[in-house]
């Protein structure tokens, strides 16, 4: 299949700067999302509240 699309290397920086520019904020806040939540040996994980309150919640709603 050949496609009948030129992209110069103005547009293919244009794309690249606007996939940064949406792109960049989501990585950044998964990086986060991951330290605080999932890496357990991370000195900025968080999570040992939250899953205690909804392990607590679950189990309490599930025995009613």
């Amino acid at each position: 299949m050949q496609s009948s699309i030129t992209l110069t290397p103005e547009t293919a920086r244009n794309i690249a700067c606007e996939a940064y520019t949406y792109g960049f904020p989501m990585v950044e806040s998964y990086k986060t999302l991951y330290k605080q939540a999932i890496a357990t040996s991370h000195p900025n994980f968080k999570a040992c509240c939250c899953i205690a309150s909804s392990y607590h919640f679950h189990r309490t709603v599930d025995q009613a």
